[in-house]
């Protein structure tokens, strides 16, 4: 009898521990896991996170390219038409260094004042002309002819003589600081010996 009350006693004890055991290897099991665990739930918040500084960065370079084509559109517009530089004139048989420049008076309208220097003299006045823009791509270069009219006061050897002329021609904007021009200036009446002259120069845009 004692011996199967030992054994009694034995196998309770058996039974009533092995749940607690159970728990603890569990327990331990859990806390192995949680690590991993962790990392898993930290992997999406690092991704989204990736991506988020990748639309960020996305967003920055359009936003600058968005700009400078802007700023380029509004230089090209107008806000950055007027030039000044030095030209060549060719006309009665002499060829003459002078200044060319333009002045944009608004998107379409150009004041573009100059002087020559021929021998024995001065030749100086403006035209007026109609500016056509036909390029917008501001990532190009843009071409612009022009036509309208002018007036010139020559002084050469003592004489001031008045005229009045066509003119057309083109400018092309290289970059944002340099323009060439191309133009001629055909006069209406040249019963004093006015010629054509033909110029060509380049600019300084401001």
């Amino acid at each position: 009898m004692k011996k199967i009350f030992l054994l009694l006693l034995v196998g309770m004890g058996f039974i009533v521990t092995t749940p607690f055991a159970a728990q603890a290897l569990d327990s331990e099991k859990i806390a192995q896991n949680k690590p991993e665990a962790r990392q898993r739930e930290q992997k999406p918040l690092v991704n989204t996170k990736i991506a988020q500084y990748e639309r960020d960065q996305n967003s920055d370079d359009q936003y600058r390219r968005d700009r400078n084509r802007e700023v380029r559109r509004r230089e090209f517009s107008g806000f950055s038409r007027n030039s000044i530089g030095p030209s060549i004139g060719f006309g009665a048989g002499q060829t003459v260094l002078g200044v060319d420049s333009k002045f944009g008076l608004s998107d379409n309208l150009s004041l573009r004042p100059f002087v020559y220097f021929p021998n024995g003299g001065t030749n100086f006045g403006t035209a007026l002309t109609y500016d056509l823009n036909l390029n917008s791509n501001p990532d190009s270069l843009q071409l612009t002819p022009f036509v309208g009219a002018s007036v010139d006061f020559n002084t050469t050897n003592g004489d001031s003589i008045t005229s009045f002329g066509l003119v057309g021609g083109v400018d092309l904007d290289l970059t944002d600081s340099i323009r060439l021009k191309g133009a001629i200036i055909i006069p209406i009446d040249n019963d004093r010996g006015q010629s054509n002259t033909v110029t060509v120069g380049a600019g300084f845009r401001f």
